[in-house]
């Protein structure tokens, strides 16, 4: 009994690295540079790892039919765009589901306080790294990112925004929107495990270094959703927070920090668009390609945009990194696994709350609507397991 009981924990151990390895190692430009692998090979091999090391895992019939239904659609896609290679664009969500489905029904806990560890590490570091730059550091390293940008290593951090001493972090990760992601899902899980707020609470302070204007939306979010406080409180909060945001701006006020981190993204331009805001046009070019290309809205826009083809972006205007590019990028059959995991957080937002939303359900949609990558390896993990856990209610399965 005493061998099994050591066999689970270092299985347990084993699962949560290798969990890790799936999530921070694979999106990380700095860490595959030094490997040599590709970051999608990364991840195949440990989601295959830890299917492996847990072999008798109960599959339910639910979870075989949205297999059916995903991989279903691939092949429809394939056979749509004669391209067999199209198959496999289900293989990372779908082996996601599977790994997700292990973690929250035997590690959660465990997995969620490694990440949170891993996260604190990074952001830690990030700030360091900024600190480093804000007083001359200079590049170190140079790396090419998968999307083509460069990334530069300060220190102790990745960046690809810099504008005289002025960095935005991006920890390990290709660029700062990215680590925020991270860091703001990891604080959704832990508050649905009801861990430690006090680290929560640090965990997103620290990610504020990457000065993305999402990762504040969620801290508004999650601040008034939480139950750290009753709302009169809050509001208390939120007053004094105003008050104190009134005597310091004025003192940032045309220095150089304020006015490229803050004014240069909120400048509103000639035709009414805000500087900082990158997704409204991709929208409106999302809905226009869909408009103009009837057969975008069933198999995708171009096969050369599926397939990762560079002459896409010379084609096309962009259209990413917002809630119709999956729509415009595959088509409406297989992108439906995107669209069917937003819609059930917005229905478990409204109705499994009593007497209003759920507002933190709420705020896994708004990072979903601008990161739509349910089918993109690293993401797609997370995404199933936030999945799990805010629409199926694994977390009550768990052990806290």
């Amino acid at each position: 009994m005493q061998s099994i009981g050591r066999y689970g924990f270092v299985r347990s151990k084993v699962t949560s690295f290798l969990f890790l390895l799936a999530i921070l190692v694979s999106l990380s430009p700095l860490f595959v540079y030094f490997i040599g692998i590709p970051g999608n090979i990364i991840f195949l091999f440990t989601l295959a790892s830890i299917i492996i090391l847990n072999y008798n895992v109960h599959i339910d019939y639910k979870l075989i039919t949205l297999f059916f239904l995903i991989i279903a659609s691939s092949v429809l896609l394939g056979l749509a765009w004669q391209n067999a290679n199209f198959i496999t664009i289900s293989i990372y969500c779908t082996l996601s589901l599977i790994v997700a489905k292990i973690i929250c029904e035997r590690y959660l806990s465990d997995v969620i306080s490694s990440l949170t560890f891993s996260l604190l590490v990074i952001s830690f570091l990030s700030w360091v790294g900024f600190v480093y730059a804000l007083n001359g550091g200079v590049s170190i390293l140079e790396v090419i990112n998968p999307d083509g940008r460069h990334g530069f290593l300060y220190l102790t951090t990745m960046t690809n925004y810099k504008v005289g001493n002025l960095i935005r972090p991006t920890g390990f990760f290709d660029e700062p929107g990215a680590l925020s992601f991270f860091i703001c899902v990891t604080a959704y899980l832990r508050d649905a495990l009801n861990k430690r707020k006090k680290i929560t609470h640090i965990l997103l302070a620290l990610g504020s270094i990457t000065f993305s204007l999402a990762h504040f939306i969620f801290i508004f979010i999650f601040f008034f959703s939480s139950k750290i406080m009753p709302l009169k409180n809050k509001l208390y909060v939120m007053f004094i927070v105003v008050l104190i945001a009134l005597f310091v701006l004025p003192y940032l006020y045309n220095t150089e920090a304020f006015d490229t981190f803050i004014m240069s993204r909120l400048e509103v331009s000639q035709d009414g668009s805000i500087s900082g805001d990158n997704r409204s046009e991709r929208i409106i070019n999302a809905f226009n390609l869909v408009n103009e290309h009837p057969k975008a809205f069933l198999f995708g826009l171009d096969d050369r945009c599926i397939s990762g083809d560079n002459l896409c972006s010379h084609l096309y205007p962009p259209y990413g990194e917002n809630f119709l590019s999956p729509l415009v990028h595959y088509g409406i059959f297989n992108s439906f696994y995107y669209y069917f995991i937003v819609a059930g957080f917005l229905i478990t937002a409204i109705y499994r709350t009593r007497g209003g939303l759920n507002l933190i359900n709420i705020s896994v949609v708004a990072l979903l609507l601008q990161r739509p990558y349910a089918y993109s390896y690293g993401y797609s993990l997370v995404v199933a397991v936030c999945f799990f856990i805010g629409v199926l209610g694994y977390e009550k399965k768990s052990h806290k």
